[in-house]
């Protein structure tokens, strides 16, 4: 990729993206979890300790049958296994939004509609390893109180941490 040529996108651009992504993505995961709440609907008493509570005076049991629909419920039962597989699932399915879309087009649908492309610093695609690593290098920059995503426009390339990590840019296309 010829230096001369390639115009590398900064924060507010990446922010912008990043926004549309995360709109798409709140509606997979609760599509998802509609979803998993169809096929694994929760039970009776379940849906009688959520809505009614042990202070609702229209509760149509006693304080103390609604006691022993708490005590059933917090103990490790299956279905709360399935919860967290439900939840685990959905988050995985944004790990995967991610990875996958950058890994494929180099792009996420946010990165798409502003027309802006991750590529590797050599300027070809990234591939599922490198973008696996600029992910991790993510949680890397989220995590350092957002310093990592700070370094974008620090840096004359543009880089933020996860840039730096996994030997990409953000270009305009």
């Amino acid at each position: 990729m010829e230096a001369s040529r390639v115009e590398y996108v900064g924060f507010g651009r990446r922010l912008q993206a990043f926004f549309i992504d995360a709109v798409i993505q709140f509606a997979v995961f609760f599509l998802w979890a509609g979803l998993a709440l169809a096929v694994f609907p929760p039970p009776p008493a379940e849906s009688i300790v959520i809505l009614h509570g042990t202070d609702s005076p229209n509760s149509p049991i006693s304080e103390s049958k609604l006691e022993d629909l708490r005590e059933q419920l917090g103990k490790d039962s299956g279905l709360q296994k399935v919860r967290r597989l439900q939840i685990g699932g959905g988050l995985i399915l944004l790990v995967l939004y991610t990875i996958g879309f950058w890994a494929w087009r180099g792009q996420t649908p946010g990165k798409m509609a502003l027309r802006i492309q991750v590529v590797g610093v050599d300027g070809h695609p990234i591939g599922v390893g490198r973008a696996i690593v600029r992910y991790v290098g993510y949680l890397a920059s989220t995590l350092g109180f957002l310093g990592g995503y700070l370094m974008i426009g620090l840096t004359p390339r543009k880089q933020g941490l996860h840039d730096k990590i996994a030997r990409t840019y953000v270009v305009r296309i």
